[in-house]
């Protein structure tokens, strides 16, 4: 379990007439999820257990954090990061089923993108000079 903090700024009526934002502190405890995607298998979803985010829920409870998930897709030239609440991912994904399927096709990934309450991040392997 990882510590993340985000800020999230709000005027208040004194603040909005001086400019200066206030920040309210959010500490996050982060439950990651990854999978390695061979070449031409990038595109299988990532599927994780609904019951792995409970276990999260009971070490955020301990330590007074808000559950997040962040969902890490290694493919063969790119690593794909989606991070959002558990509350959001369960939202996505309500019903019954024990296991949650993150579809990783183009049309998901756009989807997530759009999505405002997911924040995400792509890191592309190119080839260097590392070993020349």
């Amino acid at each position: 379990m990882l510590q993340a903090h985000s800020r999230d700024t709000q005027r208040t009526s004194a603040g909005a007439s001086e400019g200066r934002p206030r920040a309210e502190r959010q500490v996050w405890g982060l439950s990651v999820k990854s999978r390695s995607r061979t070449p031409g298998t990038e595109e299988t979803p990532l599927a994780t257990h609904k019951t792995d985010l409970k276990k999260a829920d009971d070490a955020c409870k301990a330590f007074g954090c808000v559950p997040y998930v962040a969902l890490v897709v290694d493919g063969a030239d790119i690593i794909r990061t989606f991070i959002l609440s558990k509350k959001h991912l369960l939202e996505l994904y309500a019903g019954n089923a024990s296991v949650i399927s993150w579809g990783m096709t183009q049309r998901r990934v756009a989807q997530y993108r759009g999505d405002p309450e997911i924040k995400s991040f792509e890191l592309r392997a190119q080839p260097g000079n590392w070993w020349k």
